[in-house]
């Protein structure tokens, strides 16, 4: 895992390694899509993908491992979240 320090002080460039899981649901009609989306990382530890181009595009790989570098902020709250640099899936489905 590789760690630098970004564009502020609670920023960092990040690469992670877990598993996409839906986190947020909108209930319309009785269906319920998914609105956001979180990397379970290996270490346990939850990251709010970011909505970006490339983070949305990591809404197609639910339940999927992947590897991300992008750039992680520590939110007042303490969570984290990862706006998404580049991705790879490690195992397709």
């Amino acid at each position: 895992m590789s760690l630098n320090v970004s564009k502020g002080p609670k920023d960092i460039i990040k690469t992670i390694m877990g598993v996409i899981i839906a986190s947020e649901w909108e209930d319309v009609e009785a269906t319920e899509d998914v609105v956001a989306i979180d990397v379970l990382a290996d270490d346990k530890i939850k990251y709010r993908v970011e909505n970006t181009f490339l983070g949305n595009r990591l809404f197609f790989y639910l339940q999927q491992t992947v590897e991300i570098q992008g750039i992680v902020t520590i939110r007042e709250d303490g969570s984290q979240s990862i706006e998404v640099r580049k991705y790879k899936i490690i195992d397709e489905k």
